[in-house]
């Protein structure tokens, strides 16, 4: 009689083997090329992962994406049949050199990295930010909102549905969140001793605030009462 235990292996092993040979479905688009980095730079997909990279002056892109390129402006636009939530467009932005503009418009939009840039404009449904930027002005909207990072930036905008935040502010001298519900930590650096505005009107929520302890230092609140607001000092 001949031993037939070793097949069942044999076939098991031969068709892990097989699998790997077999590709993947995949959801998102890649960057498998790249493109100069001009000073003003639009995007607009469902769902976007954007990494901002400080040593580099190049677009990493994937060559799906339509891309539509004046002077000194560029539009990337996701295809058509990236137009559902769960297929994702990554793209990597060079910030060796300083954009001038950048707006991005999704559905979900996340964003990481680090970053020079004049004006940031985002426009989503959830948007999710773990990035250290520096700006002259920042306006981001949507429904859901998480920001975490530095803001080195003279005035931010935020305006959302339910918003949470740990960030700390630099050179800021203005800042506005509209809100239903906030859960935020904003710890202001002790930079210039200018006269700062925080705004914050919302329903609900919780503020830490933390403040340098420094005489010249002086931010006017203006806080909606049901907001509770826990200030710290350094």
């Amino acid at each position: 009689m001949i031993e037939k235990w070793w097949v069942f292996p044999f076939i098991a092993m031969l068709g892990i083997s097989l699998l790997a040979f077999i590709p993947s479905p995949s959801n998102t688009l890649n960057p498998n090329k790249y493109i100069d980095c001009p000073e003003n730079i639009f995007i607009k997909a469902s769902t976007i992962d954007l990494y901002f990279d400080d040593t580099s002056d190049k677009i990493f892109l994937n060559d799906k994406l339509f891309v539509e390129e004046k002077k000194d402006e560029v539009y990337l636009t996701a295809p058509s049949q990236f137009s559902i939530s769960s297929q994702s467009t990554k793209i990597v932005i060079g910030t060796k050199k300083r954009i001038q503009k950048l707006r991005v418009d999704g559905t979900s939009i996340k964003i990481s990295g680090i970053a020079a840039i004049t004006s940031i404009i985002i426009d989503g449904i959830g948007v999710d930010i773990d990035s250290d930027i520096s700006c002259e002005n920042i306006d981001i909207k949507g429904t859901g909102i998480t920001v975490k990072g530095l803001l080195d930036c003279s005035t931010a905008r935020i305006n959302g549905t339910a918003v949470s935040l740990n960030i700390a502010l630099a050179n800021n001298t203005s800042m506005d969140l509209n809100c239903t519900n906030i859960n935020a930590t904003i710890k202001y650096y002790e930079d210039s001793p200018y006269f700062k505005t925080l705004r914050i009107n919302g329903l609900s929520g919780v503020l830490s605030l933390i403040l340098p302890k420094n005489d010249f230092f002086n931010v006017e609140k203006n806080i909606s009462k049901n907001i509770v607001v826990n200030t710290f000092f350094y």
